[in-house]
């Protein structure tokens, strides 16, 4: 399936945010085993 430019922006903004949230929960070297 294609996505648009836009698309792949919103979803590189959410990545983002939940990657950070991820950071802020589990600070440390624990977060890095939910990536």
């Amino acid at each position: 399936m294609e996505m648009t430019v836009r698309e792949r922006l919103e979803k590189q903004k959410l990545d983002k945010i939940i990657i950070t949230t991820l950071k802020n929960k589990f600070k440390g070297n624990e977060y890095e085993k939910y990536i």
